[in-house]
């Protein structure tokens, strides 16, 4: 009996031996490359990738719109491997400062709990529920919500308030929410760190901007200056001096700004396109028009202009409204109305076909008010500088917002028409929510 215990000791001790060893000289997966963490790597990557895209877009591969999109995805991608490396080292830094004495105890007295346990059926489904006690981290492997996201890396930015591409990050992930006033504080601090930085002082303007009802004017417009100056074809400096330009009433300026971005884009791409419609609007608001094509092709067949060997008596043209007015006949679809509560708001708007996605003019109303017709005109613009009258082919619409913010949202029940020739367009227009925003 004494040799089996003491067999039984020494191959206790053998198997407290080989449980200890591997976990004393255990390091995270990153201390194999001294000085580099995982963070560190994961940002290596997203910096080889955003260089990849800005390569892309220059070379014409894909546009702005495109460019965009993928730079806000790899952005949430790294937030996300971000987060789960720290709380992986966390963990591992955690569990490595209990578990070597809790085994000192644990193999022992589990060794002998086995023993005794050896040849009884209890045996089995002891070991079944101590492996479905094992817990499990990060098994479901979803990202988390952008507001999340958000949260996480602006507490990251309280503890590295010198990372200037995390500053940029959470600035633009609060514009892709939405937020511009968190968005603007944040491009502050990027741009304390790094005033000198082209990349920084654009975003940082635009920041600028969107906090003051999209004026470019004052300091946006130096700090594009600044950028034109030290990089006289950056497109997104191009672009935005064109607007300032637009702004101000000085339209050869804008002209002759986005022309000098459409000979750097793929013409073929919804960028140029919408780069001709703004200087087809530059052209026609600075007496320019003859000078461009005109811009009738964009205008639907059945708000063309009726044929000259028709005679105008044979069909009485509808009466249009007074410029810079359009009737706005507004219904909603049965399926939206017996679900949504009547209180709910509804805006119509009417938005430029080619030009500021921002309406240029709106108004508030109920669901419960639908069906009702609206006049939309310039004293309903939501900036005076860009007045509907100012505008001659426009799409209106309608959007049901359950939140009650003019700011879109993905889901929010509405119905748009197509590009409509103002002068032309039949009073009232008839707009139908009947399906959802994507």
């Amino acid at each position: 009996m004494t040799l089996f215990w003491t067999l039984a000791g020494a191959l206790m001790l053998l198997a407290f031996f080989v449980v200890l060893v591997p976990l004393l000289r255990r390091r995270p997966a990153s201390a194999s490359l001294p000085g580099v963490s995982q963070d560190a790597v994961n940002l290596s990557l997203f910096r080889q990738q955003m260089a990849e895209l800005d390569t892309d877009l220059a070379n014409g591969k894909i546009d702005s719109a495109q460019h965009q999109s993928a730079k806000l995805e790899l952005e949430r991608e790294l937030l996300h491997d971000i987060d789960d490396a720290g709380a992986a080292a966390a963990e591992h830094a955690t569990r490595g400062r209990w578990l070597l004495p809790l085994l000192a105890l644990a193999v022992p007295a589990l060794a002998l709990a086995f023993y005794q346990a050896t040849g009884t059926p209890q045996i089995i489904p002891r070991l079944a529920a101590s492996a479905t006690q094992a817990p499990v981290h990060g098994s479901t492997g979803e990202m988390p919500p952008l507001d999340v996201l958000a949260e996480r890396l602006a507490a990251r930015m309280e503890q590295n308030p010198e990372d200037i591409e995390g500053w940029m990050m959470l600035g633009r992930t609060y514009f892709a929410m939405g937020q511009p006033a968190p968005a603007l504080k944040a491009l502050q601090q990027a741009y304390a760190l790094a005033p000198d930085n082209l990349d920084v002082k654009l975003t940082y303007a635009e920041a600028l901007a969107a906090n003051n009802d999209n004026q470019l004017e004052g300091q946006p417009a130096a700090l594009i200056s600044e950028v034109l100056a030290a990089d006289p074809d950056h497109i997104n400096a191009r672009w935005l001096n064109g607007m300032l330009s637009f702004q101000r009433g000085q339209y050869t300026a804008a002209i002759q700004s986005w022309q000098r971005v459409l000979e750097q884009i793929d013409p073929a791409s919804s960028d140029a396109e919408d780069l001709r419609g703004l200087i087809a609007e530059a052209r026609q608001r600075g007496g320019l028009a003859d000078e461009a094509p005109a811009t009738v092709a964009a205008v639907p067949t059945s708000a063309a202009a009726p044929k000259a060997d028709k005679p105008a008596a044979a069909t009485p043209a509808p009466a249009a409204a007074a410029p810079g007015q359009i009737e706005v006949n507004v219904a909603v679809a049965p399926e939206f109305a017996e679900s949504i509560d009547p209180s709910t708001a509804v805006f119509i708007y009417a938005k430029a076909a080619a030009g500021p996605p921002m309406p240029l003019a709106a108004q508030r109303v109920t669901l419960g008010d639908l069906p009702m017709t609206v006049t939309l005109d310039d004293s309903l613009a939501i900036n005076p500088a860009l007045k509907l009258s100012s505008f001659p082919t426009v799409i209106v619409g309608a959007r049901i917002s359950a939140s009650g913010q003019a700011m879109p949202m993905p889901g929010d029940p509405q119905g748009e028409t197509g590009p409509l020739n103002t002068e032309r367009a039949s009073a009232p227009i008839q707009v139908l929510i009947d399906q959802r925003r994507p």
